[in-house]
């Protein structure tokens, strides 16, 4: 993961405590037809934080993934500290359950934003992909389509030419 300026999770993410037992964040990556200790289908914090990159963006266009459910979880800082703590230089996370297209026109929004304006930041960026998000979907203008997501670390400007 060392080589990519900005990496992409888009997936299924839950709150510490979804599944019994499992008391930090997590996502949901492909579940094996027999789980093992080493892949069980999940990412969790902890795993993470082993992990190593250099990405200016990681993206979690997954629902719950700034969310903190259980007093003794990690909310928050969970997956974006993690995240952080393995090199990334800023992520994207969302505060609440997200809608599919919602989540996806936001995201490929703020990546045209970079990739069309090399000297934009990653929070000007993902604020004009919701500006237009709401002006192209006049039904799903309401801040539950649009505000779930935003930005932890460096606001940066990632050159992708």
């Amino acid at each position: 993961m060392n080589n990519f300026k900005i990496i992409h999770f888009a997936t299924h993410g839950e709150l510490a405590g979804t599944i019994k037992g499992q008391n930090e964040p997590f996502l949901v990556l492909t579940p094996p037809k027999t789980g093992t200790n080493k892949n069980d289908g999940l990412l969790t914090m902890s795993e993470i934080m082993n992990l190593e990159n250099n990405a200016e963006l990681v993206i979690l266009s997954a629902c719950n993934t700034a969310g903190g459910n259980i007093k003794q979880s990690e909310g928050f800082s969970g997956l974006a500290r993690a995240f952080l703590f393995s090199g990334s230089k800023s992520v994207l996370v969302s505060n609440w359950y997200v809608e599919t297209y919602a989540a996806m026109e936001l995201t490929t929004g703020m990546i045209k934003q970079i990739k069309d304006n090399p000297k934009i930041s990653t929070s000007k960026a993902l604020s004009e992909s919701m500006k237009n998000f709401i002006t192209k979907n006049n039904k799903k203008s309401h801040p539950f389509y649009w505000a779930p997501f935003v930005i932890v670390g460096l606001n940066s400007n990632i050159n992708l030419n």
